[in-house]
């Protein structure tokens, strides 16, 4: 008669080596949203510095450029995601440079939303169309 043959379960990972692997990929993830969302903003102020530059916007007398200022803090923070991919949530020199241009893409974000909101406020509804009162907004 044959010896029985002893069966092992499979080589697996350790729990806190499978659990490393998922937080590793929320990290991606997370940095690929936040990517995404930057370049949407981006293109937005861009949009909008484009608009105003050919239609002759005067917003609270800023120039055109102004709003590609505003979009500089988001540009800065994709260019951080997107060139320091491994960077790890400890603190550090990556990290604060992060946190110090989040700070600058809330600020810059508020301002804009508050010359948008003083633009429309200050405009005369009659001197606006449609297509004007929505691409101001």
């Amino acid at each position: 008669m044959s010896k029985p043959v002893e069966r092992r379960p499979a080589v697996t990972a350790t729990p806190s080596a499978e659990r490393s692997a998922r937080v590793r990929r929320a990290m991606r993830e997370a940095r690929t949203e936040a990517v995404i969302v930057l370049a949407i903003e981006v293109a937005l102020f861009a949009g909008l510095a484009s608009v105003d530059k050919v239609r002759g916007w005067s917003i609270i007398d800023l120039t055109w450029w102004a709003w590609l200022l505003l979009a500089a803090p988001a540009l800065l923070l994709m260019i951080l995601l997107l060139a320091v991919p491994r960077a790890e949530l400890s603190p550090g020199r990556v990290r604060s440079v992060g946190v110090g241009l989040l700070g600058l893409l809330v600020a810059s974000d508020a301002v804009a939303v508050a010359v948008l909101v003083g633009a429309l406020t200050g405009s005369r509804a009659g001197s606006l169309s449609a297509g004007d009162l929505l691409a101001h907004g």
